[in-house]
This record gives C-alpha cells, sequence and structure tokens, in this order.
C-alpha cells in the first residue's frame, strides 16, 4: 500500500511528532511510506531527537501546502491511505482511507462545505479518553483511541541519584509544560527538605522559545537545577535512567474544562520514566489520570501543597519509593512498541 503521512508541526519535534513517526515506522516494515516535508533532513532532525526506526521511510514535497484546491485532491488520489494531523480544520482528501488525527481537545463549529470533507474521512485518531471525550461531543465519525507507545528497551533503570526531572518542550505555545512553577516548588523544596538534590528539565526547543529558556535560567539561579534545552535522545536517556523522580505540572491551574488544550493530552514522557524505574508524580489532569494509576504505580496530584507533601514522602521513605518504581516498570509494559503496531495495521 502507498500511505502518507502529514503532520503541520513535524519541525518542533515534539510528543505529537514522534507519534507520527511511531506510526510512520510501524507501517514502513510492510508499505511505502512517506512524509509529506519540503526539507528533507527533518527526518535525520527526527532520527536525532527520537531514536526511532525511520530508515524505510522517504520525504515527499508537501504538496498540502498549496492553495490549489484541484491539485490536492489529484495527489492525495495517489494514496491508499492517509494519516493527518489536524490544526483544527478538516482537509480535502480522495484518498481511499484517511485518518485524522488530533492531538489536543478541539472545540469547533462547521458549516455545510466541512461536513461535506468529513464524509471522506475514515476515522478520527486520538491519544487517550481524556481527548475523545471532548472529540465525541464535535464529530458523528468514529473517534478511535490509539494510545502512543515506548521503546521499552530503550529505557532501562540505572543508578539512581537524587534527581527529580521533568521532560518536555520549552514553549510558551498551547502546550506549555509549567517549567517555571516547578522550579520554584523545587526552591521552596530545597531550602527545607531537599539537600543535595537537584533538577533537572530537558526537552526541545524552537529558535522563537529562546528567551523563554533565558528567563527560565535566570529564575533559577543560584539553586541546583539544570535546564537542557535541545537534549538529545541520548542524554535524555541517560537521565531517565538516574532520575529517583519525575514530575509533570502540565495543566496546572488551568481552566480545563474551557481549555482542555492545555491538559497533558496524553503523558508519554511519563511513561518513559517510569519505564526506567523514576516514579512519577504529575498533576491529575488531562490524559495523565490514564497513564498513572495513583498511589500504585507513581502518584497524582492537585495543589502545590500535595505535590511537594508527595515528593517529601518519597524522598523520606525509601520503601514505598522501591515498591511504586517497581510497580511503575510493570505498568509501563502496558504501552509497548507491539501493542501500538498492531494496533495501527488494524487501522488498515
Amino acid at each position: 500500500m502507498k500511505i502518507g503521512i502529514y503532520d503541520p508541526y513535524l519541525d518542533t519535534l515534539g510528543g505529537g511528532e514522534r507519534y507520527c513517526l511511531d506510526i510512520a515506522a510501524c507501517l514502513g516494515r510492510a508499505h511505502d511510506v512517506c512524509v509529506f516535508w519540503d526539507d528533507p533532513s527533518i527526518l535525520s532532525q527526527a532520527q536525532k531527537r527520537f531514536h526511532t526506526d525511520i530508515a524505510k521511510i522517504r520525504v515527499s514535497p508537501n504538496f498540502w501546502k498549496t492553495e490549489n484546491l484541484i491539485f490536492k485532491l489529484q495527489e492525495s488520489r495517489k494514496y491508499d491511505a492517509l494519516f493527518m494531523v489536524s490544526d483544527g480544520s478538516i482537509p480535502s482528501t480522495l484518498a481511499k482511507k484517511t485518518f485524522l488525527i488530533f492531538q489536543f481537545p478541539v472545540i469547533t463549529t462547521r458549516g455545510l462545505l466541512e461536513n461535506l470533507k468529513m464524509q471522506k474521512i475514515t476515522g478520527i485518531l486520538c491519544y487517550s479518553q481524556f481527548v475523545k471525550k471532548f472529540l465525541d461531543k464535535q464529530f458523528e465519525k468514529q473517534v478511535i483511541v490509539l494510545t502512543p507507545s515506548v521503546d521499552l528497551e530503550a529505557f532501562k533503570p540505572g543508578k539512581k541519584e537524587q534527581l527529580i526531572l521533568s521532560v518536555g518542550r520549552f514553549t510558551k505555545g498551547k502546550n506549555i509544560k509549567k517549567q517555571e512553577f516547578l522550579i520554584d516548588v523545587f526552591k521552596k523544596l530545597s531550602e527545607k527538605y531537599l539537600k543535595n538534590w537537584r533538577l533537572v528539565l530537558a526537552g526541545g526547543m524552537l529558535s522563537k522559545d529562546a528567551d523563554f529558556v533565558d528567563s527560565l535560567n535566570n529564575r533559577a539561579k543560584g539553586y541546583p537545577v539544570t535546564i537542557m534545552p535541545d537534549a538529545t535522545f541520548f542524554e535524555i536517556q541517560s537521565l531517565y535512567g538516574k532520575a529517583r523522580i519525575y514530575w509533570h505540572a502540565a495543566g496546572f491551574g488551568e481552566d480545563l474544562t474551557l481549555h482542555p488544550e492545555r491538559a497533558e493530552h496524553f503523558g508519554l514522557t511519563t511513561i518513559e520514566a517510569m519505564s526506567a524505574g523514576a516514579v512519577g508524580v504529575v498533576f491529575a489532569g488531562g490524559g495523565q489520570r490514564e497513564v498513572v494509576e495513583d498511589r500504585v504505580s507513581g502518584f497524582l496530584w492537585h495543589t502545590q501543597e500535595d505535590l511537594m507533601r508527595i515528593t517529601n514522602s518519597l524522598i523520606g521513605k525509601p520503601k514505598i519509593w522501591l515498591r511504586v518504581s517497581k510497580a511503575a516498570q510493570r505498568r509501563a509494559k502496558d504501552f509497548s512498541r507491539e501493542r501500538f503496531c498492531s494496533e495501527v495495521h488494524q487501522l488498515l
């Protein structure tokens, strides 16, 4: 089969982009798969960031950017299946099958044209039940939850250090990770409790967000906080192995009823950390609630006081940390690449 994948945000190389490339990697073993993008180096950049097996994937010119509707329809007709990340709009396609991917909850109004376009959409894909419940209200088309996967062999426990880790893109955009909040909480804890502990914030960064990273560095001055923009896969892999505790705060302080897109849509980095034996202490909102079994394979928190109390408890009670760490590794196995690829192939 001839299969095309289009993600208009591909150059951000975030979790959603890895999701699309994981789909490509699964299908590329048996089919002719291309990614629509104008810069052929995007796959080598992705390989460096994600360490995903995309050797059999090729790059094709991105005809989706053209304003010529007839040309887009003619080109799309050549494909047996398309997987397309939506920016909120509905694409025009004549492919045999088209799966529309929504990375976050959307609240849209649609007219006659959008409804006509939806007739050519085979199904809607999303990461979590959290996202699905919003999409179900917007679309009559079937919404399928295809949860992301983790390369369990890549993330293993190492020699643990007194390290708290958080991984996420450094951005001021919609899916903000609240790194400034985590720095402030760590500063409060380190003044009283976290002697000889350090905090590492790692992830990708676009050039437009360099000033945000500068502000984080200024905020952390004088404290054992390390900020790693554009961290490589191997650097993050090593950090997961060393970290005892994993923090995540996306969605905290937001009205997630009015702005569900500001929550964590799933929690892929949380699973990576769990696979490496780090204990997740994550905000109890969005898709994280589907990843972490509270007080079993990790901890969910609602307030800053919760986050501080749970962190202190884990530091002071190593037996609890060890029990939850082992449960986290077991839980991570539910998100294997084998399970993911099997579900992807079932879509076709």
